[in-house]
């Protein structure tokens, strides 16, 4: 791996990373008011590991 695909592929974590999929609905899982839905936060590690796995 060159350098600069290493630098790329950082800098294509970082924007993913702060995306509204995986920064927003993570915390409005935990946030929301009631007891913790395990099925849904599941469900939706489920779903970005499918799309994830898809995509590599």
């Amino acid at each position: 791996m060159t350098a600069a695909l290493a630098l790329a592929l950082a800098g294509l974590s970082l924007l993913d990373s702060t995306s509204f999929g995986t920064l927003l609905i993570p915390v409005w899982l935990l946030l929301t008011p009631g007891r913790l839905r395990t099925g849904q936060i599941f469900t939706y590690l489920a779903t970005v590991a499918l799309f994830y796995s898809r995509a590599a």
